[in-house]
């Protein structure tokens, strides 16, 4: 065995996280990518190179995530890459030979992409180590370097990684170069690239850093350019660019110079390091930041600090050794050996106060920088720095502030500066740092913190040995444990996860640690519902944990700023009740009540919600209340009402809270007396009133509310509280019915339409079978669509869609409710429904009441079918409905008519429908109906197409296909028509069937552009496949019926552009017909079209018969005929006025020869006389 010792932070993290990858997969792709690489030398393949190229990138790039998987192979690959090289650039005897200078760059480029790519994926501190450093290759490599096109910055980013690994072998430069001209000529051209905002100035920064901190370039070339820096940095002319590249150089300078060297240029550069601590510029600030704390290294040799805290794991084998090794020289100096000047007194406290910069990459660098400072420092020091960043964390510091400091102590406890005996002060700190969340406006900050807070147990877990942190373990486990289930973001979900794992391996005393991390591990945190229902119920069995985890949930989510959180930990909370009961009732519900009348809207809203939860969940536990926590509950609407808590700001939200606290009250069981007190919101007075009124009135305004979720949540607490208490008192209850129903029937206002539709579909089934038909023919009558656009209303309509069928559920088949003689009127109203395609500026809203129809027609069903009421031809009109929603063109709505169609078909009661064996078979033809996805209109359209066969049903499936096929949506356009026209090639006998039905459809909807205008779309699509190629007239006049249809549609008032342009391309199909179709086709376009009053419509007809006639003008007349007809099209200014365009389309007539269309002339044209 061996001592397990903190040795070098960095060091360990690096050999850990080697060892964690060990799980991933691998390198699966390694043999493909070096056989794309050898391609690179291979004449034969130069052609196809950018291909080769590309494929290599699009492996590597699937690596981002992962680079270490290429290490195995990652030797291999860049050998072999930087072999090639050699061999393209000529740096060998065997030089690569290519037909002309472009083939050789364009393989060069190439393949210093596909090197480029791989420092990209696996950084280019591990790849440029397998680079080849000979000596020789210095000045061609430079030569070739500046012979590279700025625009190929992938090869100068590479030749510069590739000299600057060169530079660093221990030679003298005038070995290569004895004129001493070649250092130079590097530096200079170095420095051009110090201004590009790319890679390439990282590149040149490092060249510059490793070539002047050689022993030969120090003493000499390294003032001057510091010299130079510093000149071009306070230019006033000097690029943002510029600057960062300077200072980057010179901050890798500090990090691998020798000290000896860099204390003598640190006067030249410090005046400017201070100068730009205030630089508004974020990188710059932060390479500032990193220059710091290198200064601050540079001035204080190089030590471990003997005072910093050893994790140790001793056995007596090894105790002699342990004891020789804290005996070594590095940790021998006393404190009082270590001078400590001005400069590093500043350099401390600039790192200090870089912990409060507003910018993350700043203060990460400044906390490094006290860390790595600190590892230096005598401990009287150190102790000071931990003081100062502790300071950092009050409550009069910004986010900022706590989240450097937090980073800061992770850094000192990494490196063992953070000593135990600090922990007493940290732990609370650290407690606070994992639950901060301060408000700022609509929402808050201190994700970052609390993220960086988990960081610091993640480091805690690795810093101190298990008997360290013993005494704080309960603190941390539950504040992590907290945090890991309960924190909005994902992140800091999933960081706490991390550090609690981190504590449950290393520290191994977290109460059910292991039990906890294979619950709540990366992937099943990342859903926050999960996390706050399922994972912190199964954590807070353990009584170390239960407690802990409701007074968060109380005290910092239940009054959090979201609502969306403050609901679900009320949920939560509810749920948690049955693993601590007495601890709820007793603790947790006196504070939620005193919480639900504050003037914070936050926690009244969330208080009163969990109230409602609370108590609903103790008495599913069998939990009673007494009569003095029962007066309370009875009191808070009230209270609420006095206290005008629904006006202004978060009013809306409060009224939906009370809805849910009078439903879950009703559903408690909490006794209500005759009467109540209550104080008046109007002066100091008290009022006695019905307590069934008081709840009454509040849940009718909420009824009335315009707000849907209010409406909605104002119905379920009717519904309980109506069930609950108006037993107690028939008749107030007789009242209700009879206001709801009078006021839905005369009252415009939509909002009291949509909540009172809905109420009487709740309301006790003893009160409702008084007034049942009474209430269904209000219901109905609100399917109408008002005269007054503005009175228009489609949740209304919705919501006495489902008044309807939850009042017929309610009330059920007896004498006072569904009946013979009621049933069809019922029925005919819920059909009614799914034919509203109201349209207003939202869209297609009349789809909403589609879908409150389809859901009701399966209800419906489910309550009638298993009596004689469910007649065959309720069965049909049934599925015709559904069948027609289930091929129309919004995936939402045909996604739910398919899946009532499947439920309907699988209830044992569904054998009244007619054909209902065959329409299954086909739709389980392909898998289980239930398993399909319906809102994919590729998988569902060739699935219902197989319908039309079914005569029943053809018309239905065929009013919603043209309406698919004829729609804006692409998909849908797509699959619906690609699923028609090969159905119907393999199906010959059916296309005339489609076409009489079309036709029908056509008569049907005439006028009606919703129908209409697809339909004319789907004619033309389907003839101009050859769908109806065989109707050729005189045989068959569907044709010439069509015209005659399409004309009706376009003459007269039409103004609708796109109706007349898709009869344009119908027209222009027609023509391939043979006489009388294709003359009437010709007159059609020459007379409705192109003399339309519109000139968009003539433009679009001379181009669209100009087209068609390019293709089968042959067919319809005589070249010489095409040929002026052609002319004529292409000369006519068609957008001028119809007078200049009129001469042309007589001119059309008189080629052609086709007869002018007949005007009927009216049967008495003499005036009337005036009278």
């Amino acid at each position: 065995m061996e001592i397990d010792t903190m040795s070098d932070p960095m060091q360990v993290d690096n050999q850990e996280e080697q060892e964690d990858s060990c799980y991933q997969s691998f390198f699966n792709e390694h043999k493909e990518v070096s056989e794309l690489i050898r391609k690179f030398e291979q004449p034969e393949c130069f052609d196809t190179i950018q291909q080769t190229s590309h494929s290599i990138l699009k492996i590597l790039s699937k690596y981002m995530e992962q680079s270490q998987l290429l290490d195995p192979h990652l030797t291999n690959i860049v050998s072999e890459l930087m072999r090639i090289s050699r061999k393209v650039i000529g740096l060998n005897e065997q030089k690569m030979t290519f037909v002309d200078c472009m083939q050789e760059r364009l393989v060069r480029i190439c393949l210093f992409q596909t090197i480029c790519t791989l420092t990209k994926v696996r950084g280019h501190k591990v790849v440029t180590k397998l680079f080849p450093h000979e000596i020789v290759d210095l000045e061609p490599l430079f030569e070739l370097y500046k012979n590279v096109l700025s625009s190929e910055w992938e090869t100068k980013y590479i030749l510069m990684l590739w000299l600057s690994m060169i530079v660093i072998n221990p030679f003298d430069l005038t070995v290569v170069d004895p004129s001493g001209q070649l250092p130079v000529n590097m530096l200079e051209e170095c420095k051009l690239q110090l201004s590009e905002p790319g890679k390439t100035r990282d590149s040149s920064c490092l060249l510059i850093s490793r070539l002047l901190t050689r022993p030969d370039m120090a003493k000499e070339k390294l003032p001057e350019f510091i010299k130079w820096g510093i000149e071009t940095i306070s230019g006033p002319k000097t690029t943002t660019f510029l600057r960062a590249g300077i200072m980057r150089t010179i901050v890798m300078i500090f990090k691998i110079g020798k000290r000896d060297e860099l204390l003598d240029i640190i006067p030249l550069i410090w005046a400017n390091v201070t100068a730009e601590t205030d630089n508004n510029n974020t990188m710059l600030r932060h390479l500032n930041m990193k220059l710091i704390q290198r200064i601050g290294l540079t001035h204080l040799k190089p030590r471990v600090v003997a005072w910093r805290y050893h994790t140790t794991r001793l056995t007596l084998m090894h105790l002699k050794k342990q004891t020789s090794q804290s005996n070594s020289s590095n940790e021998m100096e006393d404190d009082e050996d270590i001078e400590i000047n001005e400069e590093v007194e500043q350099i401390i406290s600039q790192l200090i106060n870089g912990l409060r910069d507003k910018d993350t990459i700043v203060r990460w660098s400044a906390a490094k920088g006290v860390g790595r400072v600190t590892l230096r420092l005598p401990k009287y020091l150190g102790d000071q720095i931990v003081e100062s960043v502790c300071e950092l964390m009050n409550a009069n510091e910004d986010d900022s502030s706590w989240h450097g400091a937090s980073l800061a102590l992770a850094e000192l406890a990494r490196r063992g500066l953070l000593l135990p005996e600090r922990l007493q002060q940290v732990i609370p700190l650290l407690e606070q740092a994992l639950i901060y969340d301060v408000r700022k406006g609509t929402h808050s900050v201190g994700a970052h913190v609390r993220d960086a807070a988990c960081y610091v147990c993640w480091a805690f877990a690795r810093a101190y040995a298990p008997e360290i942190i013993k005494p704080y373990m309960n603190n941390l486990s539950q504040g992590l444990v907290k945090i890991a289930v309960y924190d909005r973001e994902v992140n800091c979900r999933r960081a706490a996860a991390a550090a609690f794992q981190e504590n449950v391996g290393r520290q191994g005393s977290f109460p059910h640690g292991i039990d906890i991390i294979t619950v709540a591990d990366y992937f099943s945190l990342c859903n926050r519902n999960n996390s706050y229902l399922s994972i912190s119920y199964y954590i807070a069995q353990y009584p170390e944990y239960c407690q802990s985890l409701i007074s968060y949930l109380v005290d910092s989510k239940v009054t959090h700023w979201e609502k969306s959180i403050r609901e679900l930990a009320s949920r939560t909370l509810a749920k948690l009740c049955d693993r601590d009961a007495k601890f709820i009732q007793e603790s947790i519900i006196p504070k939620l009540i005193d919480r639900c009348v504050e003037t914070d809207l936050n926690a009244r809203h969330g208080s009163l919600f969990a109230l409602a939860e609370v108590i609903l969940a103790l008495t599913n536990l069998g939990v009673t209340f007494d009569e003095d926590l029962q007066d309370k509950l009875r009191n808070i609407v009230p209270n609420i009402e006095a206290k005008r808590l629904y006006r202004g700001k978060g009013g809306e939200i409060m009224r939906e809270a009370v809805s849910r606290f009078i439903e879950c009250m009703a559903l408690s069981h909490v006794t209500l007396p005759a009467t109540m007190t209550v104080a008046s919101s109007v002066g100091n007075r008290q009022l006695k009133k019905k307590s069934l009124t008081i709840f009454q009135e509040t849940i009718d305004e909420n009824l009335k509310h315009p707000n849907n979720e209010i409406i909605e949540m104002a119905v379920a607490s009717l519904k309980s509280f109506s069930h609950e208490y108006y037993h107690t008192s028939p008749e107030f209850g007789e009242e209700v019915a009879k206001k709801y129903i009078h006021q839905l029937n005369t009252d415009i206002n939509p909002a009291t339409r949509r909540g009172l539709a809905l109420a009487l579909g709740v309301l006790p089934k003893q009160i409702m079978q008084n007034y049942f038909n009474q209430a269904i023919d209000v219901l109905i009558s609100k399917l109408e669509l008002e005269q007054d656009i503005d009175l228009q209303d489609a949740d209304a309509r919705r919501n006495a869609i489902y008044g309807i069928i939850s009042l017929s559920e309610n009330i059920g088949l007896c004498e006072n409710g569904v009946t013979e003689q009621n049933a069809s009127k019922i029925f005919d109203a819920l059909i009614k429904g799914t034919n509203d395609y109201a349209v207003d500026k939202r869209g297609d809203v009349g789809s909403w009441v589609r879908e409150a129809s389809m859901a009701s027609l399966e209800r419906w069903f489910t309550l009638v079918s298993p009596t004689p009421l469910f007649t065959v031809e309720m069965a049909t009109s049934l599925m015709c409905s559904l069948l027609k929603q289930a091929v129309e063109k919004i995936d939402r709505v045909r996604d739910n008519a398919c899946r009532s169609i499947v439920r309907i078909l699988a209830n044992e009661h569904s054998k009244n429908i007619p054909l209902r064996e065959e329409i299954s078979q086909i739709i389980h033809s392909s898998d289980d109906g239930s398993l399909v996805d319906w809102s994919s209109a590729e998988k569902s359209f060739p699935i219902f197409v197989k319908l039309l066969p079914l005569e029943i049903y053809r018309y239905s499936l065929l009013s919603g296909l043209v309406v698919s096929m004829g729609g804006m949506s692409s998909h849908v356009f797509k699959h619906s028509t690609t699923a028609l026209i090969d159905y119907l090639k393999t199906s010959d006998d059916m296309s005339e069937k489609i076409l009489t039905v079309m036709l029908e459809i056509g008569v049907q909807y005439a006028l009606d552009d919703r129908v209409i205008v697809p339909l004319l779309k789907s004619y033309a699509l389907l003839i101009g496949h050859g769908v109806f190629e065989r109707f050729q007239p005189p045989q068959y006049d569907y044709t010439e019926k069509l015209i005659v249809a399409t004309t009706k549609e376009i003459v007269g008032t039409c103004k609708n552009v796109q109706k007349i342009m898709l009869a344009v391309d119908l027209f222009c199909e027609l023509i391939k017909y043979s006489n009388p179709t294709r003359e009437k086709a010709f007159q059609r376009l020459f007379t409705s079209c192109l003399l339309s009053k519109f000139p968009k419509v003539r433009e679009y007809a001379a181009n669209q018969l100009y087209g068609a006639l390019q293709v089968c003008g042959d067919m319809v007349m005589t070249d010489e005929q095409l040929d002026a007809v052609l002319d004529i099209l292409c000369g006519t200014p068609w957008l001028e006025g119809a007078a200049i365009v009129k001469p042309s389309v007589e001119k059309l007539y008189e080629i052609t020869g086709f007869p002018k269309p007949r005007v009927a002339q009216p049967a008495n044209t003499t005036p009337k006389p005036q009278e």
